[in-house]
């Protein structure tokens, strides 16, 4: 009861992983948690009720009729949204193999929402709302998939360059310069 009161600041949130990911020898291994997801299914007995007629009156085989049709909407809308988190999911990995492979995040290429939305042939919103909040789980930790997006510098070869890849080397840059004497901004840009 005083969680509550609890300062938030200090309160470190668990994460449970939604998808994992490995590296077999064929590619990836990419699956769905199933902690995460129900498992709802519609009841046999239900169905067999409707179909059978078992000598109930004409409203409540009707009634009964429209929440078997109802609940097995709902039971394939479920199975649809794994679909879509799966292909998702298989879109990031393959867009992003080398970073998955290593976990080294100066491999990320730049990636977009919409990248994925046309691999999976869905809307950009529908990937945003997949990857919201969510994370994988892979060999070198758990990832937030929110962060393998990330958008892209042209250098000065016109090859497209993340702007992870960017702001890492940026840092590595600025711990190796001499504090006495730090790289100026033009120099930094131009290293």
């Amino acid at each position: 009861p005083g969680g509550s009161m609890a300062s938030s600041d200090n309160v470190a949130m668990p994460v449970s992983p939604d998808f994992y990911v490995e590296e077999t020898d064929d590619g990836f291994n990419i699956g769905l948690y199933s902690g995460h997801i129900p498992n709802v299914k519609v009841s046999p007995s239900y169905v067999e009720f409707v179909s059978a007629g078992s000598g109930a009156s004409a409203a409540e085989q009707e009634a009964a009729r429209r929440q078997v049709s109802e609940a097995s909407l709902y039971v394939a809308a479920i199975r649809q949204r794994q679909r879509t988190m799966l292909d998702t999911m298989h879109a990031i990995v393959r867009l992003q193999p080398d970073y998955f492979r290593d976990g080294d995040r100066s491999l990320l290429r730049p990636m977009t929402q919409k990248d994925v939305a046309d691999i999976i042939h869905r809307d950009p919103s529908t990937v945003s709302g997949v990857v919201s909040n969510k994370y994988a789980d892979t060999p070198f930790g758990i990832v937030p998939l929110a962060s393998l997006f990330t958008q892209s510098f042209v250098n000065q070869q016109g090859e497209e360059v993340s702007r992870e890849a960017v702001r890492i080397k940026m840092h590595e840059l600025i711990d190796a310069e001499d504090p006495i004497h730090p790289l100026t901004d033009d120099e930094l840009a131009d290293k």
